[in-house]
């Protein structure tokens, strides 16, 4: 049963890496086709956490290669900082979706994230046994656990920040409920040397939750961020004076607006205007904020609903 249980994770686990080289793919079409600034933290987002993936996957099924004492404390090392990588994008993505980017839980969280990075090198070169197996010693338990307390504060010091703006978007609802699922996951797993309660995470084989998240967050993406840009149509390729007369937009705005809804990007339409390309990324700025939008993508929906 536990044979076939661990190809049926192996099988998981390759679907999942297929459906992060999908989602990577359609990231790179639309972040050359739309001017948006979700894309490009998203494309960084994508590639930390199929990297992290690709980590657990090699350190989760370790018999199925040979790795050295050496290889074991690099993977093991380099996991960790992936891992607080990846907690930063989450909270970078969120914050681009609620339009709320660089807030005090951001830095906040930045720097829990730096020092469960220092306290893990730490832990990796001078306490852990040879083996890598378990953490020796009464000091590595406490740095452990005091470490991932605090990371624990303020990822929901973050979350509690973040929360009310959530709950108006069901996409940055579904990433805070990925990142704290898969963050108090991660926890527990680290803090098992010292909680016992949790250490039903390392018996759990071959499952895994991290692989599984992974696949199920890439489907969603495809569903609910990539789909529609690539492949629905797009809202009328004119919106009347009228219909925008609630964002008070100025004539150039309204200029620039009409070349958006014809598809146009940021450097053709500044080749249209004769206007630099900052200029134009000045005047998006402004129609974002007057139209509540975090980005072309969001806009054109917003635009499409005016019809």
């Amino acid at each position: 049963m536990y044979e076939f249980l661990k190809h049926l994770g192996i099988f998981v686990s390759m679907i999942s890496f297929f459906s992060g080289i999908v989602v990577l793919t359609m990231n790179q079409i639309l972040c050359k086709k739309e001017e948006d600034p979700l894309y490009p933290v998203l494309r960084k987002f994508h590639l930390l956490f199929f990297f992290y993936t690709l980590i657990v996957f090699f350190y989760y099924y370790e018999e199925l290669f040979i790795l050295g004492n050496s290889a074991a404390v690099v993977t093991s090392y380099l996991g960790n900082i992936t891992l607080a990588f990846l907690f930063i994008s989450y909270a970078d993505v969120i914050g681009c979706l609620n339009g709320r980017e660089r807030t005090i839980g951001c830095k906040i969280l930045r720097k829990g994230c730096i020092a469960y990075i220092a306290v893990w090198f730490v832990v990796a070169v001078f306490i852990r046994d040879r083996s890598m197996s378990y953490v020796d010693g009464t000091l590595g338990r406490v740095l452990i656990v005091g470490t991932e307390v605090i990371l624990l504060c303020t990822i929901l010091l973050f979350a509690r920040e973040q929360w009310e703006s959530c709950r108006k978007d069901r996409r940055s609802l579904f990433f805070m409920a990925a990142f704290l699922i898969m963050a108090l996951w991660e926890i527990m797993y680290d803090t098992a040397v010292a909680v016992p309660l949790f250490l039903f995470t390392h018996m759990i084989k071959p499952f895994n939750l991290v692989i599984l998240l992974y696949f199920l967050i890439n489907v969603t993406l495809m569903i609910q961020v990539y789909c529609k840009p690539l492949f629905e149509a797009k809202p009328a390729e004119h919106i009347t004076d009228d219909m925008l007369k609630d964002y008070l937009l100025t004539g150039r705005e309204r200029e620039l607006l009409q070349l958006v809804l014809k598809g146009r990007s940021n450097q053709e339409i500044a080749e249209q205007l004769c206007i630099s390309n900052n200029t134009v990324k000045h005047h998006m700025s402004s129609i974002y904020k007057k139209t509540e939008t975090n980005g072309r993508m969001q806009l054109l929906q917003k635009l499409g609903n005016l019809r």
